[in-house]
């Protein structure tokens, strides 16, 4: 027991030192489906973002332009965009998702089409918002697999620890609120 129990807090403290860290993550204009959870527990993780970000940004006095577009199949960013809506935000989507192999797009990737000026959007006072949603490093069968959430608000990042045992996504630590990111 007590060698399960320093583990447990070993690998706690590595997440919570990877939350804190500033990262430069590149994020392309189109999201996807980036882990292997299953949509309700991304729903309760793109809730729990909201609602850590209506704490920082006033909801009625915040326009967001977001940098992506979403990927119907996202369930993260789909809830997020949905969650963020429902609090009061003003969202510019500024790129469109255009499915792999249609008639627009026959690149068989998919893509995302500025259709709303960024640097415009920019101008007028809104703030660029993107995000990330990944694994922190692999998962095997029968263990814990461990997630980070980061929402990137112009130069400010915020981000989160999720751990998934047994189907359930749960937070292992406090937010991590940074600045100094390129992901612009």
């Amino acid at each position: 027991m007590l060698r399960h129990t320093k583990l447990l807090l070993s690998a706690l403290s590595a997440c919570a030192l990877l939350c804190s860290c500033v990262s430069t993550v590149k994020q392309g204009p189109v999201t996807s489906a980036q882990v292997a959870v299953a949509v309700d527990s991304q729903t309760v993780a793109a809730q729990k973002t909201a609602d850590q970000m209506a704490k920082l940004w006033l909801p009625a006095k915040t326009t967001f332009a977001v940098g992506m577009a979403a990927d119907p199949n996202d369930g993260f960013s789909t809830a997020l965009l949905n969650e963020l809506r429902q609090k009061g935000y003003a969202l510019v989507e500024c790129y469109s998702y255009q499915a792999p192999n249609t008639l627009e797009n026959r690149s068989g990737k998919a893509k995302g089409i500025e259709v709303i000026s960024m640097a415009e959007t920019l101008a007028k006072g809104a703030s660029k918002l993107t995000w990330d949603f990944s694994t922190l490093g692999p998962c095997t069968q029968g263990e814990a697999c461990f997630y980070r959430v980061t929402v990137y608000v112009n130069d400010t990042q915020l981000s989160r620890a999720y751990q998934l045992s047994d189907d359930q996504l749960m937070p292992v630590g406090a937010w991590s609120l940074g600045g100094g990111n390129d992901n612009q």
